[in-house]
C-alpha cells in the first residue's frame, strides 16, 4: 500500500459467507420455478410446430439457463453489498480486525510484532465448511501476525499457479493436515468440523508454531480474496519487524 493510498482501507473477509450461499441457492430455485412457468405458458401458446411439440423441454432448458444467469448476477451483487461483518481495516498506524461482534484486534506498526506464513494443499483430510467448495488441487496460504498476546490470522485459497509467486518470494512453511487424521473413507467424504489433536512432541518441535497458528486459523482466521491477501502479506512483510 503506497503512501498515496488513502486510509482507512477495508478488506472484507469471508465474502462467500453462509448468507450469500443460501441467497444464491434460493435465487436459483425461485428463478428456475418462475422462468419455467413463464416460458411454459409462452411456448404453450403456440398451437403447432416445434415449439408447441417440445414446449415442456424448452421451458426446462430455458428456465435453467435463465436461473443460472440470475443466480450469477445475484451472487455478484450479494458479495459486493452483503458483507459478513468480519473485516481487516488498514490504518495509517496499523491494522484493525473485526473477528466478531465482541472481538476486535489491533496491530500497531510502532510496536514489535512477529509474523509467520504457512501453506497446505486442500486434499488428504476431511474438508468441512467453506473448505468443501475449494478444489483439492488448490492451496491454502495463511499468515499470522502476533503482537502483545494478540493474534491476527488471514488466509486465502488459490490455485498453485497463483500461489507460486508467494512461495517463491516469501518463507512459507508447508504443513500436511492429513497426517494427523485417522479416519475412514466415510468421514473423509462427509467431512468433519473437528480438527485432530496435534501430538505434544510436534507442538514442541520447530513445526509447533505453525500447527498452533493453523488451529487458530480454523477458529478465528479471516478468509480474504486473492488481491486483498496479496496486499495484506506485502504490507506485513514491509512493516512488521521481527
Amino acid at each position: 500500500m503506497s503512501a498515496a493510498d488513502s486510509y482507512p482501507k477495508i478488506m472484507y473477509a469471508d465474502q462467500e459467507h453462509s448468507g450469500v450461499r443460501i441467497g444464491v441457492l434460493s435465487t436459483l430455485f425461485i428463478g428456475f420455478f418462475l422462468a419455467f412457468i413463464l416460458l411454459n405458458v409462452f411456448l404453450g401458446s403456440f398451437s403447432e410446430g416445434l415449439l408447441a411439440d417440445f414446449s415442456l423441454g424448452f421451458a426446462c432448458i430455458g428456465g435453467l439457463l435463465l436461473a443460472l444467469a440470475l443466480a450469477a448476477i445475484a451472487e455478484f451483487l450479494m458479495k459486493r453489498f452483503w458483507h459478513s461483518g468480519r473485516k481487516v481495516t488498514v490504518e495509517e498506524e496499523g491494522l484493525r480486525a473485526q473477528i466478531n461482534e465482541d472481538k476486535d484486534i489491533r496491530i500497531r506498526w510502532s510496536e514489535r510484532a512477529t509474523a509467520i506464513h504457512w501453506y497446505f494443499q486442500m486434499s488428504g483430510y476431511p474438508k468441512a465448511g467453506r473448505e468443501r467448495r475449494v478444489q483439492s488441487s488448490h492451496l491454502c496460504l495463511a499468515c499470522q501476525v502476533r503482537q502483545s498476546g494478540e493474534f491476527l490470522l488471514v488466509f486465502s485459497f488459490m490455485s498453485k499457479n497463483k500461489a507460486k509467486k508467494f512461495l517463491e518470494e516469501g518463507e512459507y512453511f508447508q504443513i500436511n493436515p492429513g497426517e494427523f487424521y485417522q479416519v475412514g473413507l466415510y468421514k473423509r467424504l462427509r467431512g468433519s468440523l473437528e480438527r485432530p489433536e496435534i501430538p505434544s512432541e510436534v507442538l514442541l518441535s520447530d513445526k509447533g508454531p505453525y500447527w498452533l497458528a493453523e488451529q487458530r486459523r480454523w477458529t478465528e482466521g479471516l478468509e480474504l480474496e486473492y488481491k486483498d491477501f496479496e496486499e495484506f502479506v506485502s504490507l506485513v512483510d514491509e512493516r512488521v519487524q521481527e
